[in-house]
Parts: structure tokens; sequence; C-alpha cells
């Protein structure tokens, strides 16, 4: 029997070439794919995927699929759409931050930090219908509220234990105009290589594995401001 290591990307195998001083070689970069089946461009069909999931249809929308936990910037997120109404009112005005995200979860209180930031009518939302399976895009209407489509009280945000099926989840993602992951770090991040897939842009952060696959799917990396540790998991 053979015992060959593979890094799921070159930020990976770098770093495990500097921790073991080159002692320990991998076989190869074997990063994890997508079911292009199921995760294609949609380009065409942006307006009638936006309708079916009850989204704006002429809106500029940034989008984010991230767990809800302390090492993605969910704070970061918000106060830099806020900062955009400054910069550029126009493009605000018609721009949307859409989240598909849990709460409550591990991470943070987003009803508040919706508050605390004044963005509560510009951040969307996956709700998902735990009755019919209806998933949509909506601004924040508390943990649970009544399903549009099937009229239950049975619509919250998806988890762990409910998630969005992969086929709806492409779905969401052809509804963006750009894809942005903005966390502490990644071990890979892959909604980025779906967002990708389905031929939409992807902006990063430019550190640990995002800033290898930014650079590989062509997407634009965001220079880190700062570094700083994450208390919880010490990243």
């Amino acid at each position: 029997m053979f015992n060959m290591l593979f890094a799921r990307t070159s930020f990976g195998k770098d770093v495990l070439a500097k921790q073991s001083n080159n002692k320990v070689k991998h076989k190869a970069t074997t990063s994890p794919g997508v079911d292009l089946k199921v995760f294609y461009p949609m380009i065409n069909e942006q307006k009638q995927v936006r309708q079916s999931l009850g989204m704006p249809e002429d809106a500029f929308i940034v989008g984010s699929v991230m767990r809800n936990q302390k090492r993605k910037l969910i704070p970061d997120l918000f106060e830099t759409f806020k900062l955009l109404k400054t910069k550029n009112l126009a493009l605000y005005d018609k721009s949307f931050l859409y989240l598909l995200t849990s709460f409550p979860d591990a991470g943070w209180d987003i009803s508040q930090l919706l508050k605390e930031y004044n963005v509560t009518n510009k951040v969307l939302f996956t709700y998902l219908c735990q009755n019919c399976g209806y998933a949509g895009g909506f601004l924040f209407n508390h943990v649970r509220c009544p399903c549009p489509r099937c009229g239950q009280g049975s619509m919250g945000f998806p988890n762990v234990n409910l998630g969005v099926p992969s086929e709806i989840l492409a779905r969401i993602m052809n509804s963006f105009d750009i894809y942005v992951q903005y966390a502490i770090c990644e071990g890979f991040g892959m909604p980025q290589v779906e967002a990708a897939s389905c031929g939409i842009p992807i902006a990063s952060v430019d550190y640990s594995a995002m800033n290898d696959i930014v650079r590989k799917l062509n997407g634009f990396p965001i220079k880190v401001a700062k570094a700083f540790k994450e208390l919880e998991t010490k990243a």
C-alpha cells in the first residue's frame, strides 16, 4: 500500500512545505470541484431567476454565502455597504447586499448589526420554507415568518441541518452581479468556486487559501488592511 499526501490548494501546499522545512512532500494539489450540470451561467435568465426568488429584478446585487461564524466578517460587510452611500449614492440606491447565512447561529447577532449599521432595508437574506421547500431572497423578517407560496408560518433561515438544495443555490448565485468572500481565513471557500462556475465575478480577501482561489479564478483580491487574532478560534 502506498500512502500519498494531497493538498486542497497551492496555499496549503506551501504552508505544508514551510512548516515541515520541505521534509513533507505532497503528491499533487487536488482542489474540490463543482457539478457543472448544476452550477452554470444563467446570465440571459437573470431577471427571471430573480423574479422566481422574489428579488428586485433591476438591482445591483453583491452576494455572499457564508455560515454565521465569528471568523466571517459580516459586520465589516455591513459597514462597507453603508460607506457606499457616502461614496456613490446613485450606486447605493440601486444596490443590495445579499447574504445566504443562518440566524441564530454560532456567530453574529444579525438583527442587532442591521440596526447598528442602518442597513435593514439594504440586506437581503435567504429564507427557506420547511413546509413546501420554497426559497427566496427577502429583507430581514425575524427568524420565522409566513411563506409567500404555501402560506404556512414555516419560513426561516437555512442552517447546517436544513440547507438550501444545490439547484436553488445555483439560482441564488446566478442572481448576483458579484460574489464576495469576506472572512478572516478559509481552508478553501467552496462558494467562491460555485459562484465562478455560474459566471459570477468574485472578490476575496487576499489571505489564507482565499488568495490562491481568487487568483486562479481571475477574481479581485481584497487587500488586507490590518491583521488581528480572533479570540475564539485563534485565527
